[in-house]
């Protein structure tokens, strides 16, 4: 998890980085999930997001499965990136 400045908002992100040769086993998936719950129940945080550029489908699908929604796009390390978020309730 990072904390990130998105539209001068810090933000808690949920990212990853997997080896391409463990790619599709479903780790990317696991790891976000552990954050995910890290973080709701550990660090009490009301949300988190992925940042994830628009071509990364994969990121995208490991985001959809553990509950985020795509919230918006932002211009992020001069790069437009889609924000996905996750609120906890």
């Amino acid at each position: 998890m990072f904390k990130q400045n998105v539209d001068n908002v810090d933000e808690i992100e949920v990212g990853y980085r997997i080896n391409d040769e463990f790619w599709g086993n479903g780790y990317g998936t696991e790891a976000a999930k552990g954050c995910i719950i890290y973080a709701k129940n550990i660090l009490g945080l009301s949300s988190v997001i992925s940042l994830i550029l628009k071509e990364n489908k994969q990121s995208i699908r490991v985001a959809e499965k553990n509950g985020l929604k795509l919230e918006k796009e932002t211009m992020f390390h001069d790069k437009i990136h889609q924000v996905y978020r996750i609120r906890f309730k």
